[in-house]
């Protein structure tokens, strides 16, 4: 007798549901080091195109599409994947893990408005800095130094669209709500906690150089991200999702007109 057919759209690819159980440090441990293992393996891939290649680091960055764009990959796998991966641990849908709400215009609009008001911020912080002598490093000026017209198009979208995006689940998704479910944290202190934790995490990943314009960049990341924070806690993660894209486009479309 014939096996009957398996109905795909019912199958469940995970396989049966797993109890739910709580979330907490562990799970903003283990993102950690899965991302930390992408950019070694990405910094792997980079270093190989430099003994391969007779470059130095920064020719190998800017004529490989390879060291760029798949890089990138690496670490949006890293960022999208390690919610998933807690979603089936703990037996939760991923909109709990990421503290995810629907969607709504007014949470967009909020959040729009906050990308473009912290993007004239941090144009007078350029500005000031600048004037007292320490320039800051943009951390989007690389783009300019890649020779492939099609790759900049491609990593500028990126920049602008896909990296936000997967900066906030996992940031102030993920990391954010593993502090916030963790037992050891003291109740009244979680939230606290939670946005330092989160924004720390995230202003290192950003990390360049150990000088001036590089902890400049760090600094105002980590404060963007204890900004996205705050408001990830009262209004959801729409929100700074909003806020972090228009951040990063204004911020490319300033790159791209002042030719870096």
């Amino acid at each position: 007798m014939a096996e009957p057919p398996i109905a795909w759209d019912k199958a469940d690819l995970w396989g049966p549901p797993r109890p739910r159980r709580a979330m907490g440090l562990r799970d903003l441990a283990l993102g950690v080091v899965l991302v930390v293992l992408a950019q070694v393996l990405a910094a792997g891939i980079a270093l190989w195109q430099v003994a391969t290649g007779g470059t130095d680091g920064a020719e190998a960055i800017a004529s490989s599409p390879s060291v760029l764009v798949g890089g990138l990959l690496l670490l949006w796998a890293a960022f999208a994947g390690t919610p998933l991966l807690v979603a089936r641990r703990t037996g939760r849908k991923l909109g709990e893990v990421i503290g995810l709400r629907r969607p709504t215009a007014a949470a967009i609009a909020w959040g729009a408005g906050l990308g473009l008001a912290l993007r004239g911020a941090s144009s007078i912080a350029g500005w000031l800095a600048q004037s007292l002598g320490m320039p800051p490093a943009q951390n989007t000026s690389w783009l300019l130094q890649v020779e492939s017209a099609a790759v900049v198009l491609v990593l500028m979208l990126g920049t602008a669209f896909v990296g936000p995006v997967m900066e906030e689940i996992f940031f102030r998704g993920l990391m954010l709500r593993s502090v916030l479910a963790s037992e050891r944290v003291p109740e009244r202190a979680r939230e606290a906690v939670a946005v330092v934790v989160s924004s720390v995490l995230f202003g290192l990943a950003h990390f360049t150089t150990a000088d001036g314009p590089g902890l400049f960049v760090i600094a105002q990341t980590g404060l963007l991200g204890a900004i996205f924070a705050v408001v990830a806690l009262r209004k959801g993660l729409t929100a700074p999702i909003a806020a972090h894209v228009v951040f990063n486009t204004t911020g490319v479309l300033v790159l791209v007109g002042s030719g870096g």
